[in-house]
């Protein structure tokens, strides 16, 4: 549901530390795709089949926050809906707050995803938000509001806590939602794999009992190319979860970890096809088992086929077909949507730079609404690569990767990634995102 604060170390860390097991005579070949999905941490690793992206914190169903949520939704000379629906997830009204030229909601911790949204009976209002909500790389972020009465809405991810404040002319009011129900898709012991990821279908899904040490799923290979996300937590890292399809050998990793509620987040996509044991070619349409299994090796390719007992393991897998892409940019495959800050965002613009001099730029106008910028590169670097915003350095990269995730809520802007002196077979690029 969610990117991190930025993501100039999307390519650091990644879910279960899994390692990806080349098959047969490597019918894919890892390519990167961006789901600009906020706070979320990404990771690649060269020559591998398969790409993993995962969350950087995880988060469980649990009961609303136990403050006493307010008699009234009446606040600002608006009522505040009851519920928000946010990528498929229902949020409930828990909290809010209104005061003239102020509205004051403090937050608790809370490992759960929870949304605000704000009004005015008179003007536009500016926002302090205790994240990172623009990805700039720091927090409590002052943003603009705007003069919604509730029609529109910020998520504030788990772990982030402090003072939420509007202020404006006028009244003025903030409502704060909590997490309700689960998304359309499977759903078990607070875990979620979404029907529909960013226009990603699912193909079929399994979610263990609690303890069950060994899962199948079974479906059929789709036309476009395959995704998966799998789930393994409750244990120590002492344990070890192994994926293979159609007999062969293709992640294994660590299975420890708090449990997600959205399973999907994490993932591996497989470019170009996928291969069986015997290095045969899965083709559109054919029957594909898949087998998720717990071990007690640590960094084995070559794991025991027997499962081990493992009381407590939350374990889980799906597939995927994944959506149509728009254009290739720095060796990244670019969605036609993707995920951040709760909403969807449609691509509809880039660029890139190939091996010479100068930066890559777009020119951002976020009149009306807001838009998504995200910087990429790949190749060899004779030098560090840095990307700006409005001529200010924002990141940094020495190799090939996905850097800054910026949102703009207004105005004229400019994205750019510095290109000088790029390798051979360096490449950078940027690409641009609106809502909706």
């Amino acid at each position: 549901m969610s990117t991190p604060t930025d993501l100039r170390s999307v390519l650091e860390e990644h879910a279960h530390d899994i390692e990806t097991i080349p098959t047969g005579d490597r019918l894919s070949q890892v390519q990167g795709r961006i789901r600009g999905v906020r706070r979320r941490r990404r990771a690649a690793m060269a020559g591998a089949a398969a790409v993993v992206v995962a969350v950087a914190g995880v988060v469980t169903f649990l009961p609303r926050d136990p403050e006493a949520a307010p008699a009234s939704r009446d606040l600002a000379g608006h009522t505040a809906p009851k519920t928000l629906q946010s990528l498929g997830y229902t949020y409930t009204f828990a909290d809010g707050d209104q005061g003239r030229g102020e509205a004051v909601v403090r937050l608790s911790p809370s490992d759960q995803p929870r949304l605000y949204a704000w009004a005015s009976d008179t003007g536009s209002l500016q926002g302090r938000d205790p994240g990172d909500l623009d990805g700039d790389g720091s927090s409590p972020d002052t943003v603009e509001l705007g003069a919604e009465d509730f029609a529109d809405f910020h998520e504030i991810p788990p772990g982030v806590s402090g003072v939420l404040r509007a202020t404006g002319p006028g009244q003025v009011g903030l409502a704060v939602y909590t997490l309700s129900a689960p998304a359309p898709g499977v759903t078990k012991d607070g875990t979620t794999f979404r029907a529909d990821v960013a226009g990603d279908r699912l193909l079929e899904a399994a979610i263990g009992d609690r303890g069950q040490n060994d899962l199948t799923v079974r479906f059929a290979m789709p036309q476009r190319d395959l995704r998966m996300s799998e789930v393994c937590s409750g244990l120590s890292d002492k344990f070890q979860v192994n994926v293979e399809i159609n007999g062969a050998l293709v992640t294994f990793g660590q299975c420890s970890g708090s449990t997600p509620l959205d399973g999907g987040s994490g993932y591996s996509t497989f470019t170009g096809g996928i291969a069986d044991r015997k290095g045969d070619r899965v083709r559109p349409g054919d029957p594909v088992t898949a087998r998720i299994w717990v071990t007690r090796e640590s960094g084995r390719d070559d794991p025991s086929p027997e499962a081990v007992s493992a009381p407590g393991v939350h374990l889980g897998a799906a597939f995927y077909e994944v959506a149509p892409t728009v254009a290739v940019v720095a060796g990244w495959d670019l969605p036609a949507q993707v995920e951040y800050d709760g909403h969807l965002w449609t691509w509809f613009d880039s660029t890139s730079l190939v091996a010479t001099l100068g930066p890559a730029a777009l020119d951002v106008d976020a009149d009306p609404g807001p838009v998504l910028a995200q910087t990429m590169s790949k190749g060899n670097f004779r030098v560090t690569v840095p990307s700006f915003v409005d001529g200010k350095v924002a990141s940094r990269n020495s190799g090939g990767g996905l850097g800054v995730v910026r949102m703009f809520e207004g105005g004229q802007h400019t994205v750019a990634i510095d290109g000088v002196r790029l390798g051979p077979r360096g490449e950078v690029g940027v690409a641009l995102y609106r809502r909706g």
